[in-house]
């Protein structure tokens, strides 16, 4: 090996470490992200401090009020038709949908902080149609389209997070691996700094407002209001900004991994 080619592959591999560790995803300090400047046009963005610059991310407070009811193809081109709303489910205290829209302006705050340019599907109680809120994010060609919701089912024992993402030969491979990876990073956070059961990752063919999904998209679910217990903690706010931070946090993971 010539003395060039030694150079030549030493550069080769300082370059491959620095770009390696310039892509390592900064921990969020979110004890003082409520006090820092979240001006996110600033040509002087700090990429530590708005690790998310320059990131379209739409939230999707599942469920809410509605006019009417009717039917929308599960896919595009599908004879096959579910309901475009749905109420959701009930806690003690709070219903899926306000629950839905509290963690959404929670996270919706920290993440413009960290500086990405955030969409709502609502901010108030009046909901979209489930093919609308897959449309409104495609329209803005969203890096990232994150529908959040709470979960409920008969016995009153289950709880624990889970994590939705499209399945395998429903959108697109890419998009289907970029959502199943953002899901991940994203369900890892959130058991951490909680510490609710994890159900795990769910792939499903079934949902409108993945199968119209023309970006990234995954579905949370933060925990059972049907569960005494989880029920009160989903009503807690302490508890609803862990679940909103490690969403973040894990939304960073993502695009930085």
């Amino acid at each position: 090996m010539t003395r060039i080619t030694v150079i030549i592959t030493i550069l080769a591999a300082i370059a491959l470490l620095l770009c390696s560790c310039a892509r390592t995803a900064p921990e969020i300090d979110f004890s003082t992200i409520y006090t820092r400047a979240d001006d996110a046009s600033s040509p002087d963005y700090d990429p530590v401090e708005q690790p998310l610059y320059g990131r379209i991310i739409v939230l999707d407070p599942g469920h809410g009020s509605f006019d009417e009811n009717y039917k929308e193809p599960v896919a595009p081109g599908s004879s096959e038709l579910k309901n475009a709303f749905s109420t959701g489910a009930q806690g003690k205290k709070l219903t899926e949908a306000q629950f839905n829209l509290i963690i959404s302006e929670k996270l919706g705050y920290v993440l413009e902080a960290l500086g990405a340019e955030v969409h709502y599907t609502r901010t108030g109680d009046k909901s979209l149609s489930n093919v609308d809120r897959a449309v409104f994010a495609n329209d803005l060609n969203a890096d990232l389209a994150v529908r959040i919701h709470a979960d409920a089912v008969s016995d009153a024992s289950v709880s624990g997070i889970t994590m939705l993402v499209p399945a395998r030969g429903t959108i697109g491979s890419e998009l289907e691996s970029k959502s199943r990876a953002a899901g991940e990073a994203v369900l890892d956070r959130v058991i951490a700094a909680t510490g609710a059961k994890n159900r795990g990752i769910s792939e499903r063919s079934d949902m409108t407002g993945f199968n119209w999904s023309e970006v990234p998209v995954y579905l949370i679910e933060c925990g059972f209001l049907s569960n005494p217990d989880e029920d009160a903690l989903l009503s807690d706010d302490a508890y609803q900004t862990k679940i909103s931070n490690a969403m973040a946090q894990g939304i960073v993971d993502y695009f930085w991994e």
